[in-house]
C-alpha cells in the first residue's frame, strides 16, 4: 500500500503487470517528461494509445517506423490515421506500413499535409492530446504531453483536423 501511495503521488499506478499514468475524473492530467525520460515517455503514450477503443488519429510531422512498436503494444488491431509531412517521411514506411498492415491486422491510413506544427494524438474522435516533441523523439528531451479538456477547444481541433484529413494527400 506505501508503494502504490508514492506511486500515485507522482502520477503513477501499478496493475502488478504495468505501470500506468494516474487518471482524474476520466481526463489524463498534463504529464511532463525531463531530458532522459524516453521509457516513461513510452510508457505514457503506449497507455493513451491503449485508451482507444475504435481509433486513433495521430498527428506528427516526423513519423518513423518506432510507431509500429506503439501500434503492437496497444489492445490489439484498431483503426489508426497518421497525418504527416511528405518531406520527413522516411523513404522506405510506406512500405513497411503496408507489409506491418497485412502482418498485424491493422487499419492504418497515412496521409501528408503540412497544415500543423504540433503533434496531437485524437482517441476515437472524442479526446484530445498535444505533445510537444514527435513520438519518434519523446523523451530526449524534454517536454510536456497536454489534455485538450476545454470543450470548445478540443472540438474545434478535432474539427479542423478532420478537415485536413479530408484535404490530405493519401498514401497508404
Amino acid at each position: 500500500h506505501l508503494v502504490q501511495e508514492r506511486l500515485n503521488g507522482v502520477g503513477w499506478r501499478f496493475d502488478g503487470a504495468e505501470f500506468h499514468p494516474v487518471e482524474t475524473g476520466g481526463i489524463r492530467d498534463h504529464v511532463f517528461f525531463p531530458a532522459g525520460a524516453a521509457h516513461d515517455a513510452f510508457v505514457h503514450i503506449r497507455s493513451l494509445f491503449k485508451d482507444a477503443r475504435r481509433e486513433l488519429f495521430i498527428i506528427d510531422g516526423y513519423i518513423d517506423a518506432s510507431l509500429f512498436e506503439f501500434l503492437l503494444s496497444t489492445n490489439g488491431p484498431k483503426a489508426c490515421r497518421v497525418l504527416t509531412k511528405a518531406r520527413s517521411l522516411p523513404h522506405d514506411l510506406v512500405h513497411e506500413a503496408q507489409l506491418f498492415v497485412q502482418q498485424h491486422g491493422f487499419v492504418l491510413s497515412i496521409r501528408t499535409h503540412d497544415a500543423f506544427h504540433d503533434r496531437q494524438i485524437i482517441l476515437d474522435g472524442t479526446r484530445a492530446f498535444i505533445l510537444g516533441a514527435s513520438i519518434k523523439d519523446a523523451g530526449k528531451r524534454a517536454f510536456h504531453i497536454i489534455p485538450i479538456e476545454n470543450p470548445a477547444t478540443r472540438d474545434a481541433m478535432i474539427r479542423y483536423a478532420e478537415d485536413v484529413w479530408s484535404q490530405s494527400t493519401v498514401l497508404l
